[in-house]
């Protein structure tokens, strides 16, 4: 293991973590008021630019409207770290690093957005969607292994038809956004091993699951409705981080 690298990944993971939070909060709004504002550090709570919202830990608030960041930023940027230094541990020096490190960010962005709008933008999953294949594709070729994009494909194919069939039979429980979230999140999988679409799948769902009877039980309503994007996004991240114990 690469300490330096992991170390160095979570300090990045801290910094794009605390850039995320203001537009994790603005999108879905800006998004329902028709304003298409950049995916830029900006104050959660008036959208201005906020350059000072990349130091991470840091509790300042906006020069604008004096909002100060939430509770909840820091949660945003702990996790962003933690999965930026799970993807260093898992693939150290790798030339796939970047592109896991891309999904790491995307999976933050879509879990919140998901836990607090129970939705999952389009805005969100077609660029991300199109990013990855880019810079998949690129680090394919730069690797010599052209063929593995091939299982990116199928991969992304199989987990998301899969959700598919679940949204059909329970619209409720699976929501269509979760259906195309699938094709970005089984492209990372199966570009490294189709058996992992079916471990991401696997435990994605348990950890959903075990949140949705949390909250059912919590709420005392078994048919409370609850975010499935965290799930299979943490679910995923998962699966890439226990690859070679996982993979046959």
């Amino acid at each position: 293991m690469d300490t330096g690298l992991v170390i160095g990944c979570a300090v990045a993971g801290l910094v794009v973590g605390a850039a995320l939070d203001g537009p994790i909060a603005r999108l879905p709004i800006d998004e329902r008021d028709g304003r298409r504002g950049l995916f830029i550090p900006r104050c959660h709570q008036c959208a201005s630019v906020a350059p000072r919202t990349l130091i991470p830990l840091v509790r300042m608030p906006c020069r604008v409207c004096g909002a100060r960041p939430v509770l909840r930023t820091l949660v945003v940027e702990l996790m962003t770290a933690a999965l930026f230094a799970a993807c260093a541990f898992r693939l150290e020096t790798r030339l796939a690093l970047v592109p896991f490190l891309f999904l790491a960010a995307v999976v933050v962005v879509v879990a919140f957005i998901d836990i607090d709008h129970h939705r999952i933008p389009d805005r969100v999953t077609f660029p991300s969607l199109l990013v990855s294949a880019i810079i998949i594709t690129g680090t394919s070729f730069a690797a010599g292994d052209p063929h593995a994009l091939l299982d990116a494909a199928l991969g992304a194919l199989a987990f998301s038809c899969i959700l598919c069939v679940f949204h059909v039979i329970s619209p409720a429980g699976m929501g269509f956004g979760d259906v195309k979230l699938g094709l970005l999140l089984g492209l990372f999988l199966g570009w490294i091993s189709m058996q992992l679409v079916i471990w991401g799948l696997l435990i994605g769902s348990l950890i959903g699951v075990a949140i949705g009877v949390g909250v059912a039980a919590a709420r005392h309503d078994r048919k409370t409705a609850f975010p499935f994007g965290p799930a299979l996004g943490v679910g995923t991240m998962v699966a890439v981080v226990l690859a070679p114990h996982l993979i046959k």
